[in-house]
């Protein structure tokens, strides 16, 4: 992907993937691409996955449409913002935090769109969110992120993406971007890029760990051209 001032994008003759920094809001992003519409979600970390709507802000956490120049908008601070994209056509947008990635939201996402597609390839981008180092949890929701883990990959070892945490032995740095690649994987999707900034420590990035409520949010969309 390219690195703008505004944020990364990827473009090419059917499709237009970016994610951007925590300044860029609504308007910014209708001026930077006025050829687009966009629908937007009512985010609840749930594992539901809804057809796009640009009428209105309907609740879910991942949302799919084969409608072209239509901007499937997901906010994020922290979470990993992923874009899908069928050969046929269809595309969608997740928003995956430590709860949607529990509870299976990208593996929801991907399965609707192979049935929708009869199981054309897809390709995946990942937006900028939390990294490992930064991603400390305590024992309740390392077992949670254990079982998502395994059940994409029955075979893996999950200590392999765990560090130890150096004050408090009751938590983990886990690497949730290893739980979201191994969801994708399971299901042979390509995973074309991923942005490996630290919305925590990145500053021009939001990140609620870092700033609580005050963080606002990273704007992020893929659309059919």
């Amino acid at each position: 992907m390219k690195l703008t001032n505004d944020g990364w994008l990827h473009r090419d003759e059917q499709l237009v993937v970016f994610f951007g920094h925590r300044q860029i809001d609504r308007a910014q992003l209708q001026e930077l691409f006025p050829e687009l519409q966009w629908a937007t979600l009512e985010q609840v970390h749930s594992p539901t996955v809804i057809v796009a709507d640009p009428t209105q802000e309907r609740r879910g956490d991942a949302h799919f449409t084969n409608s072209s120049r239509l901007g499937l908008i997901i906010k994020t601070a922290d979470c990993l913002p992923v874009m899908l994209a069928s050969d046929r056509g269809q595309v969608a947008a997740i928003h995956a935090g430590w709860r949607g990635v529990t509870t299976d939201i990208v593996t929801n996402a991907v399965r609707h769109l192979l049935r929708l597609t009869e199981k054309a390839p897809l390709r995946a981008w990942i937006g900028p969110h939390i990294q490992w180092e930064s991603f400390e949890v305590g024992e309740d929701v390392l077992d949670l992120l254990r079982h998502a883990f395994l059940r994409a990959s029955p075979q893996g070892q999950f200590e392999t993406i765990c560090k130890l945490h150096p004050r408090d032995p009751k938590k983990r740095f886990v690497n949730l971007t290893a739980i979201v690649r191994a969801q994708l994987q399971a299901h042979d999707v390509m995973i074309v890029d991923e942005v490996t900034a630290d919305t925590k420590t990145t500053p021009t990035l939001a990140s609620y760990r870092r700033d609580g409520q005050s963080a606002g949010r990273n704007l992020s969309f893929i659309a059919r051209l």
